[in-house]
């Protein structure tokens, strides 16, 4: 028994090493234990930042479409309503991440991460109904919402203005325009909270094996949805990236060459239909620099071998051309009457 004078032992004033030991035992409760106190909360962060060494995401898939196209078992939750507000549905990204259900204290799951699948007993396939992380460039936001809330302002100013005119200029000079600002704010808020919940599940982990980025294009309303996912991939590592573009300009091909120096990936599969071949020697030049394996894959749904909309000439001469500076690369015809030349693609250039 404790005598009188020593105080009683209870969750909020166990020894850290103690905490510690419990978190280890079974953190799928993390989030439940970082609540117990502030001593708990400094454990847990201490903990996950050194779990995180360890962590790797198996596969990850980042795909934008409407979210009605969308093949997974959630789809029903995204009703009309829910439409209707995301006007620029094709700019929402979906998600699915393949990780060992063991470290899924932490990373979302049961609030926005949802299971999809269960590949093993421990490995489990999670998504989440489409988010918008793109932010919207500054000047753009919900035309029509600002229509609703300022025609009802401007209908009491002018109403104000006849019997009260420094009460109309008033709200003329201050409550329009700090109206304005509050529904572009409110809009940014939405999609910045959309983008954290990213950038916090990437930052529990330090490795991806396999990351699939597949028609990210988004269009010029808002920034590059490329641009926000390397910004939610914060400093996590790859080993191989995939990309899945009907077009690879010259601005996507540099942005996965960024991705290759921020991310240290080692090989690169680009499958599109249309490459842009402007600057091509200095692209594959950019990826030998860095030491990464590049395939081109084109898709193309013809019969006919475009090769990028090129001859095989012409990739002979760019093949002579890479090997005096001691970069190799071969061209892959591949056609098998037996499949359906409408479903297969042609052509690897590896």
């Amino acid at each position: 028994l404790l005598k009188s004078s020593q105080p009683m032992i209870n969750l909020d004033n166990l020894p850290p090493e103690v905490i510690n030991l419990i978190i280890r035992m079974d953190d799928r409760s993390i989030n439940e234990m970082r609540l117990i106190s502030r001593s708990w909360n400094t454990q847990v962060a201490k903990y996950l930042s050194d779990r995180k060494q360890c962590l790797s995401l198996e596969r990850v898939y980042l795909f934008a479409s409407e979210p009605e196209d969308a093949n997974y078992s959630s789809r029903a939750v995204v009703d009309n309503e829910t439409r209707r507000r995301n006007e620029d549905a094709k700019d929402n990204v979906h998600m699915y991440a393949i990780l060992n259900e063991r470290y899924s204290g932490g990373v979302g799951i049961g609030s926005w991460l949802k299971i999809f699948n269960r590949h093993d007993e421990d490995i489990v396939e999670v998504n989440i109904i489409p988010q918008r992380i793109t932010l919207t460039k500054k000047g753009e936001s919900d035309s029509f919402t600002q229509l609703i809330l300022v025609i009802p302002i401007i209908s009491l100013m002018h109403l104000a203005a006849y019997d009260y005119p420094l009460i109309g200029i008033f709200f003329a000079l201050t409550v329009v325009p700090v109206t304005m600002y509050s529904i572009h704010k409110l809009g940014c808020l939405r999609e910045t909270r959309a983008r954290s919940r990213f950038t916090r599940f990437f930052s529990m982990f330090a490795h991806i094996e396999t990351l699939v980025l597949e028609n990210l294009k988004g269009d010029s309303k808002h920034e590059s949805i490329i641009n926000a996912i390397q910004w939610s991939l914060g400093t996590i590592q790859i080993t191989r990236l995939d990309v899945s573009q009907q077009e690879c300009d010259q601005d996507l091909q540099e942005r996965i060459i960024e991705l290759c120096r921020s991310h240290n990936i080692r090989h690169v599969l680009i499958s599109s239909s249309i490459l842009s071949l402007n600057k091509f020697q200095k692209f594959v030049f950019e990826f030998s620099k860095l030491d990464v394996e590049l395939d081109l894959y084109e898709t193309n749904e013809s019969d006919y071998p475009g090769y990028f909309g090129e001859t095989r000439l012409f990739w002979r001469e760019a093949e002579d051309d890479l090997m005096k500076y001691n970069v190799s690369m071969k061209m892959i015809t591949i056609h098998d009457d037996s499949f359906d030349p409408d479903r297969y693609p042609l052509n690897v250039i590896h």
